[in-house]
């Protein structure tokens, strides 16, 4: 019968999860009713969308997105466009809470600047599929009635005769961001369970259907991110670990109207303080590596 030669099992490593959710940490846990559920949530959690762009304004000069066109937008130039975009949309299209502000794009920097405005005025954005038909176009903008449907030229060719008002990106936009140069950023909804986004689903079983995200849900998603990560980091031995990590540049491949590129990438980009990198068109290896 064979014996084992070796010594005994090493214990684990702990799981620093118990002293990253600790009291006084950054990831404090308590509970809280939460719609008439009580549930365990972070105690430091920003409590809307708005509070991550003020937030964000501090990271100055620092790039936040690098388009292969040659845009390159820094956090300050973003948050100070977040702002003037926000008063125009109120002012020029009667944006306020609750209204929907459509989104139809490819990745770009617009996109998002429209998509923090309007999160920013208690609104809720809508990021339509850009692949789809005209008549799904048609279809989405009448599922959620938006005040004002913000678009690229190209998806502007598959709807003749919009039937909401309108803002051209590659035409219109430049005059929003110039709108209130000096306005201050807005403070949100004032409730965490107020709806802030809407994406489509595939519509694999009929029509798509517009997913309504909370404040509180996006939040969530970002804070799980961020303590996942900081989990990871715990594991590595404190000689090699960099007492602040620097900020990462990411490319992000994933449309904005799906949680793959709008959620783990644009909102945890910015909430964190990294660089997204954007590209254009079908995927081309040397044009991206070039743009990185």
């Amino acid at each position: 019968m064979a014996t084992s030669t070796s010594g005994p099992v090493p214990a684990p490593a702990p799981d620093p999860i118990a002293a990253l959710t600790a009291p006084g940490s950054r990831f404090e846990l308590a509970e809280e009713d939460v719609l008439g559920v009580r549930m365990r949530v972070l105690v430091n959690r920003p409590r809307s969308l708005a509070e991550f762009v003020r937030k964000s304004a501090h990271f100055g000069e620092r790039e936040y997105v690098v388009h292969d066109d040659g845009t390159r937008w820094t956090y300050a130039a973003h948050a100070r466009a977040v702002a003037s975009v926000a008063r125009a949309l109120r002012e020029r299209y009667g944006v306020g809470p609750g209204d929907r502000v459509a989104i139809l794009a490819a990745n770009r920097p617009e996109w998002l600047v429209t998509f923090w405005a309007t999160v920013s005025l208690g609104a809720v954005a809508v990021g339509m599929n850009g692949w789809w038909a005209g008549d799904e176009i048609r279809y989405g903008l009448a599922d959620c009635t938006p005040k004002v449907l913000v678009a690229d030229r190209r998806r502007l060719e598959r709807l003749p005769e919009p039937p909401v008002p309108v803002v051209e990106m590659e035409t219109g936009f430049a005059d929003l961001v110039g709108y209130a140069p000096d306005a201050d950023l807005p403070t949100g909804p004032g409730d965490e369970d107020a709806p802030a986004l809407i994406l489509y689903t595939s519509g694999t079983t009929g029509r798509p259907k517009g997913a309504v995200l909370t404040h509180r849900n996006v939040i969530a998603m970002q804070n799980v991110q961020a303590l996942l990560a900081a989990r990871a980091l715990a594991h590595v031995p404190e000689d090699r670990r960099p007492a602040s990590p620097p900020p990462g540049r990411w490319l992000v491949n994933g449309p904005f109207f799906h949680v793959s590129g709008l959620l783990a990438g644009a909102v945890a980009a910015l909430a964190d303080g990294h660089t997204m990198v954007l590209y254009s068109g079908r995927f081309d290896v040397p044009s991206v590596l070039a743009t990185i």
